[in-house]
């Protein structure tokens, strides 16, 4: 997977202005500024990015290597028949 870079130093530009800003007295997690809002858009969208990495990691890319959903020649997949009292019938 091939980095974000412009991503990342919007990223490391609202963190080091949000503490510069945060020195004197945190508003970081004041539920009512704005800064929290963005704060935790940014973690979420990190977080995300990280997981969605680390997952291609474990699993390679999506789409590669997958069984189809529906095979109608597997013999597993046919209808059951069953008698009209809902018994199985051999």
């Amino acid at each position: 997977m091939k980095l974000d870079r412009p991503q990342a130093v919007l990223y490391l530009a609202l963190f080091l202005q949000q503490s510069i800003t945060n020195f004197s007295e945190s508003h970081w997690f004041n539920v009512l500024s704005i800064d929290f809002l963005l704060i935790t858009l940014a973690t979420m969208a990190l977080a995300r990015g990280l997981l969605d990495h680390r997952l291609r990691t474990a699993f390679g890319e999506p789409g590669h290597g997958l069984m189809p959903i529906h095979d109608e020649n597997d013999p597993a997949r046919r209808p059951v028949p069953l008698h009209p009292a809902g018994i199985l019938i051999p």
